[in-house]
């Protein structure tokens, strides 16, 4: 039998594959997009992406968390599983269209429109996807999730070459292709028992899925939050050099984030005298891999930022230590999730409403009076500590709401190690050969460390 490690190394290999596709997804369909619309076109179409996943993130209601939640908390958890996303589908799929011809009705451009109907589809899509992660069934998510971020890119891009090149044309393709992908998505969920829909099972699922709305939104607008900062407190031109660093540094956290997604069935699926013991185990390889992982990042920085910026425009002298500075969030994204992990398993997630918000305010007062004096690596800094902010709040909340206990020592000492190579990186030069050497043989030796931890798990030796 796989040991939890095991298992979540593994799915969640699939799931981390799934997350790069849609990445490169976008890197090969945006330059074709951008030169058939052209700058005005194109402009239209990126306020109407940002509406689409705000509309996502808000319209799902929290649903999926409570799905997988529910397939382990309950006797017969998968056929009330399969009710909630039917009736999820519905109500999140009605406010869209609702919101969409209000919309419309008060005269917002139309691709406005068709971005809210698309993410009360990709809302309803994220209800399918949770079922497939509660069951631990990572190839159906997978077929899922890329109708969403390949098929959908694909037919706004033909509606665009056939239709014409107008952000409307865009927006109303991506929006068919997410709607057929939901609607589908709902129709082939395996049918365990007859459908049953229960108004009293929605609202449960609702108490604890709502309260995850603003706690998402929350740790989506960290690196808003700090670009936005830099703007308002720094010259011209360190907003983009902030937006450039932590885009570089949340990379890991979207390994973190795809690792979740096989991590959170494996807790809640263990017996609860057993879940701690079972976190303990999970928690310590995911810290591993995200303190090296995190730490090679910050040592290769300098070579990151020249190939995606032009040196002679971009400051990379202050780039590089906020890169690295940042490299630490992976790893205390692990100790935070962790204890979500306990929260979400105990259904008492109401706190998580204000005290998510809460955190991120806290980062942010971190951040107006760090990044004045400190510059853009004080983004680094503010980015860091919303994360500090997150972790002490939801290890409060677990140790209240649940009697689950866990050894932190490894985790502990993975994020004080990714505090110590982040230092490394950011004061140990790189324009001088011997430094740039020493710089590429301290990554190396962080990724081996990286690659034989997850080998010595998803391939055990046998005895």
């Amino acid at each position: 039998m796989s040991s939890p490690s095991n298992r979540l190394l593994r799915n969640g290999s699939i799931y981390t594959f799934a997350s790069v596709a849609s990445a490169a997804t976008a890197l090969l369909v945006t330059p074709l997009l951008t030169r058939r619309l052209g700058l005005a076109e194109y402009d239209r179409v990126a306020v109407a992406i940002v509406v689409l996943n705000i509309a996502i993130n808000l319209l799902s209601l929290g649903l999926p968390v409570a799905i997988i939640r529910v397939v382990h908390a309950e006797t017969g958890g998968r056929v009330a599983a399969r009710n909630i996303a039917v009736m999820g589908f519905a109500l999140v799929l009605t406010a869209a269209g609702l919101a969409a011809l209000v919309a419309a009705i008060a005269g917002q451009r139309e691709e406005i429109a068709f971005a809210l109907l698309a993410g009360g589809a990709g809302g309803a899509a994220a209800m399918v996807l949770a079922y497939y992660v509660a069951t631990e069934n990572p190839r159906p998510y997978v077929l899922v999730s890329f109708g969403l971020s390949l098929g959908g890119p694909a037919g706004g891009l033909v509606c665009v070459l056939t239709l014409g090149p107008q952000a409307i044309h865009y927006m109303t393709g991506l929006a068919v292709v997410y709607v057929a992908i939901a609607v589908l998505g709902v129709l082939f969920l395996p049918r365990h028992a007859p459908l049953k829909l229960s108004g009293g099972q929605l609202s449960r699922a609702l108490a604890v899925g709502l309260p995850m709305v603003p706690h998402q939104f929350a740790v989506g607008s960290a690196t808003g939050a700090a670009v936005l900062l830099e703007a308002l407190l720094l010259p011209e031109g360190a907003a983009a050099g902030t937006q450039l660093a932590l885009l570089i540094a949340s990379a890991p956290l979207t390994i973190i984030s795809a690792l979740s997604s096989a991590w959170t069935p494996i807790i809640l699926s263990a017996p609860l005298e057993t879940r701690g013991a079972r976190l303990t185990e999970t928690s310590n390889v995911i810290a591993t891999l995200a303190a090296l992982g995190g730490g090679a990042l910050a040592m290769l920085a300098p070579w990151f930022i020249e190939f995606l910026a032009p040196a002679d425009k971009f400051d990379v002298a202050s780039i590089v230590p906020t890169v690295a500075i940042a490299s630490v969030a992976p790893a205390l994204a692990v100790a935070y999730t962790s204890h979500l992990q306990v929260v979400i398993a105990s259904g008492k997630t109401l706190a998580l409403a204000y005290l998510s918000p809460i955190a991120l305010a806290s980062g942010i007062g971190i951040g107006i009076i760090v990044i004045p004096w400190a510059g853009v690596p004080g983004a680094g800094v503010m980015f860091v500590a919303v994360y500090i902010f997150f972790l002490v709040f939801a290890r409060a909340l677990a140790r209240k709401v649940s009697p689950v206990r866990w050894n932190e020592s490894s985790v502990m000492i993975a994020v004080l190690f990714a505090f110590a190579i982040a230092t490394m990186g950011a004061l140990l030069p790189w324009d001088a050969t011997v430094w740039g050497v020493v710089r590429l043989a301290a990554a190396g030796l962080l990724l081996a460390g990286a690659l034989i931890s997850f080998a010595r798990k998803v391939l055990p030796v046998k005895a």
